[in-house]
């Protein structure tokens, strides 16, 4: 070891040992992870305390990092080796140490764990400080700026060991307070929970208008009100945590559209820490945290609904096809029985069929039941059974079609949108989802589908424009759906083009300080009804400012119109035809046959 590095860095690991044992005594970890910087790592202090730490943790699990120019963090990700409660232990000369990052970058998504952070200094600058006293030392500027850094990187459970056997810990709320606790430090002062209590925290976000999920800010005894579905739970929240709201970037329309791409941006760069307007997770979001679901989303296509058929068409569709054609198959056999087994003589087939006909109808002229022939008897009475039915099954079919109108097809699937030429209006990063699935929404599905921005949706789809169809998740047609709940027929219905499910969450930065009481707060309030509650009132909320309305359409009793009787008026004018046609056909042949006889006549014959 070179003998100037041995004496660069002075640290009392018998105090640290101390510290780390009543922790551990405390706690009973079941790993411990060690973060040690590359200059501290060629020190006696580390060999010292690397022998003390082995003998008085003979058993523990440990892991040990040096931080160096080679060493990739993504390499040794904590998160799958650790089993809670762990504790981890970081040796640094500061925040720009290479340790830091690779401590920061390890134990991603695990910034919650017990951390303690020893700050090594060299033994010149040390002895400055404690022999001097001046604040305007070095150190305590290294001890400030350290823990700086620790709160940006949402280490949350951490004290601060120095030389001198000195012991800080960070109160954050209201503001960053370094508190020095050397003199009388306990074990259970070390790690606070303030959960339940940030002394009224400034929470800096973004606030535009998202409707259902935020919309109306509004200030209410000096505090931030939200309304909307989202809205409504993130303001109950910062309250039940004694943290306040602050819009540091006030829009400058209250209708100033949210536009999700420059939000998770926002949280990226750190800008602010916490988003209110929720998100439906549709690709991974691997730059940002996400808090706890709020819900389960599924992201659909809702489309028009087409609320009825031609009025023509109702005397056609009470059958079937196929009972249609099942209903011509019998006027015929039966008018051919009829011809074969009638025992008067001469038989003429039209009579037959004008007696299958009345029976289909109900209405057999009573003459032809006057026989004493026991056949035709019983199959008059066969036909008027048969009649019965038949006409009373139609009627009742006609009926309920005349209180309630006919639906017609609606659109369920990609080839149903295909073929009605509906366009469809979604966002940029739906559309790149679509292509990325080309079995599911084949080229000429995409073809018929518009990119449009976030204002284009509030105009269309929240006001229901029936032009087009729309891309939707699931808690914003929930809150759309209310709109129509009273509609006999409701304008719009989700297809069956659906993706999901997916996660509804919170952007948020990753490890942030107000995950764990927020994933809390969200459980207790599903839990408690209390999302389906706001869901309501922020439907009535968006009623009062005539943001949305509830639709009612007054239908009056209309009376038939001519085009109902269409398919009577087709069937008889074609009859009128056919029965012209056979008129001549009947003129020209009994013409023919006078003919016949005159010539006949004239020959003599």
């Amino acid at each position: 070891m070179d003998p100037e590095s041995a004496n660069a860095y002075q640290l009392n690991t018998t105090f640290v040992i101390e510290v780390l044992h009543a922790i551990y005594e405390f706690y009973l970890f079941k790993n411990v992870v060690l973060y040690i910087s590359e200059d501290y790592e060629r020190t006696e202090s580390a060999a010292n305390f690397f022998n003390e730490y082995f003998v008085t943790f003979p058993l523990v699990p440990s892991i040990i990092l040096i931080s160096g120019e080679h060493v990739d963090p993504n390499d040794y990700r904590m998160n799958m080796l650790l089993s809670k409660p762990a504790l981890s232990m970081v040796f640094t000369t500061g925040p720009n140490d290479t340790v830091m990052s690779l401590a920061a970058e390890s134990l991603k998504h695990l910034h919650v764990l017990k951390t303690i952070f020893i700050l090594t200094t060299k033994t010149e600058e040390a002895n400055a400080y404690w022999d001097n006293g001046s604040a305007e030392c070095d150190i305590s500027t290294l001890i400030n700026e350290t823990y700086a850094w620790i709160w940006a990187e949402e280490f949350l459970n951490t004290i601060l060991l120095t030389a001198q056997d000195n012991v800080f810990i960070l109160d954050p709320y209201p503001e960053l307070q370094v508190i020095n606790k050397t003199g009388n430090w306990q074990v259970k002062d070390f790690f606070i929970d303030y959960y339940d209590d940030l002394k009224g925290y400034v929470l800096n976000t973004v606030i535009r208008y998202d409707l259902p999920r935020v919309f109306n800010h509004r200030h209410v005894n000096n505090r931030l009100q939200l309304s909307g579905t989202s809205g409504k739970l993130f303001t109950t929240f910062m309250k039940s945590i004694n943290a306040t709201i602050g819009d540091f970037d006030m829009a400058n329309s209250p209708y100033e559209p949210a536009v999700m791409g420059e939000v998770i941006e926002l949280v990226a760069n750190r800008t602010i820490e916490l988003s209110p307007h929720s998100l439906t997770a549709l690709f991974a979001i691997d730059n940002i945290g996400t808090s706890y679901p709020i819900g389960i989303n599924d992201w659909c296509i809702m489309v028009p609904f087409y609320n009825s058929s031609p009025e023509h068409l109702y005397l056609l569709h009470s059958f079937q096809n196929s009972t249609w054609l099942l209903v011509l198959f019998a006027l015929i056999y039966i008018s051919i029985a009829l011809w074969l087994c009638t025992p008067q003589r001469p038989r003429e087939y039209s009579t037959a069929l004008l007696q299958a006909l009345c029976s289909m109808l109900s209405i057999a002229p009573t003459t032809f039941f006057n026989t004493h022939n026991l056949r035709m008897s019983f199959l008059f009475f066969y036909l008027f059974v048969l009649g019965f039915i038949t006409s009373n099954w139609y009627t009742t079919k006609i009926a309920s079609y005349l209180m309630t109108s006919l639906p017609s097809a609606q659109l369920h699937t990609v080839d149903d949108v295909v073929r009605a030429q509906l366009r469809i209006k979604v966002f940029d990063y739906e559309y790149k989802r679509l292509e990325t699935m080309p079995e599911q929404y084949p080229q000429r599905f995409l073809a018929q589908v518009d990119i449009v921005d976030k204002q284009f949706m509030d105009q269309h789809r929240e006001t229901m424009n029936t032009s087009y169809a729309y891309s939707i998740q699931t808690d914003r047609w929930e809150f759309l759906n209310m709109q129509q709940q009273f509609l006999q027929k409701p304008l719009f219905r989700l297809s069956e083009i659906c993706m999901g499910p997916f996660h509804h969450v919170f952007p948020m930065s990753h490890d942030s300080h107000l995950q764990i009481p927020l994933k809390y707060f969200i459980m207790h309030a599903t839990q408690s009804g209390l999302l389906t509650y706001w869901q309501k009132s922020a439907f009535t909320d968006a009623l009062s400012l005539r943001l949305v309305k509830i639709m009612l359409i007054h239908e009056d009793p209309r009376p038939l119109s001519m085009s109902f009787l269409r398919p009577i008026w087709c069937v008889w004018v074609l009859g009128l035809v056919l029965a012209f046609i056979i008129f001549v056909c009947e003129l020209k042949n009994r013409f023919l046959v006078r003919l016949k006889r005159k010539l006949l006549l004239e020959l003599g014959l």
